[in-house]
């Protein structure tokens, strides 16, 4: 009954004619009835809508207002985290030869603090909820943390990456493949026994498996606390997936 026109659209192709039974039913009062009420439906929600959007806060998301640029050496800033208060940001950089944890202050004319030393590629740090440790992974392989401020390392894995605290600080969530590893080999992941996340204790208990291996079926990684710290958002098969921890 209906076929494309190239570059046009679409049109008839038979006789189109009112269909009677579809106009008496149209014309009854029951009809009307329901239209009247879904019409009144939808005026409500657009109402709700509008009302909604006008709210404090409610502006559209992803809104960039300015571009600033924080740091300006020229090695390989990367892996930046914010502090809890967004008054400062912490990243990797490889200007001294090897990757260190470095430290800025968000106000204007600040200058970087380097916090790591000792050479042994120090990447993807991440903020304690408290703000008063930072928990990182070694090129190499392997999860640990220190005080912002300095002081002892304390090494909480031998194998690992992406460390991601629990809302309550008391945790890290990981994963059991080392950075160099995967970059060694050009692929994901080292082998099919690591498709799974880790969870270790700020006190120093033995790691333990996290999310379950094979369910998903495939690499788990960037792994994510909620804010509720009863579940966890993770990416397999190019995907978000939720798991709840009780």
């Amino acid at each position: 009954y209906i076929a494309t026109a190239a570059t046009a659209g679409y049109r008839f192709i038979a006789d189109v004619e009112p269909d009677a039974l579809a106009a008496e039913a149209a014309d009854t009062p029951r009809f009307r009835g329901r239209l009247l009420a879904a019409t009144a439906i939808l005026l409500v929600l657009v109402g709700i809508a509008v009302w909604w959007l006008r709210q404090p806060g409610m502006k559209a998301a992803g809104t960039i207002r300015a571009v600033r640029q924080l740091t300006s050496s020229g090695a390989a800033d990367l892996f930046p985290s914010f502090s809890p208060d967004g008054s400062q940001i912490v990243f990797s950089s490889n200007r001294t030869g090897h990757f260190e944890l470095y430290i800025r202050s968000q106000a204007p004319g600040s200058a970087e603090r380097q916090i790591t030393f000792g050479g042994q590629d120090v990447i993807q740090p991440a903020w304690s909820p408290d703000g008063q440790y930072l928990a990182y992974a070694l090129k190499e392989g392997g999860i640990a943390v220190m005080p912002v401020s300095g002081g002892p390392v304390r090494y909480l894995a031998a194998v690992g990456s992406g460390p991601q605290w629990s809302p309550d600080g008391r945790m890290l969530a990981y994963a059991p493949f080392n950075v160099a590893s995967v970059s060694r080999a050009n692929r994901t992941i080292a082998g099919p026994s690591q498709n799974y996340l880790m969870l270790v204790g700020i006190d120093g208990g033995p790691p333990r498996e996290l999310t379950y291996p094979g369910d998903p079926l495939a690499v788990h990684s960037n792994s994510r606390w909620l804010g509720d710290g009863r579940r966890l958002l993770f990416a397999a098969r190019q995907r978000p997936w939720v798991m709840d921890l009780r």
